[in-house]
């Protein structure tokens, strides 16, 4: 705790003040369970519009890959 404590500075006290907030444990709960039906099953996971599930950090150049390539195809009218 004091770790995180020190990393968050002058917002730590309302961080926890809030971790006990019952909105923030069903925020929590749904982004979970939208992430397990996503299949995700590790962080950092990345999911483009859906599409393809890119798992952990080393898969970020491909993130990027896909991202650019969204970029640069035109969308269907």
């Amino acid at each position: 705790e004091a770790v995180l404590r020190e990393l968050l500075g002058a917002e730590s006290e309302q961080v926890f003040a809030r971790l006990g907030d019952p909105e923030i444990k069903q925020a929590l709960l749904e982004a979970t369970q939208y992430a397990e039906k996503q299949g995700v099953f590790g962080v950092p996971s990345f999911s483009i519009d859906g599409g393809d599930l890119y798992w952990g950090q080393d898969r970020l150049s491909l993130v990027e890959e896909a991202l650019c390539s969204e970029v640069e195809a035109p969308s269907s009218l």
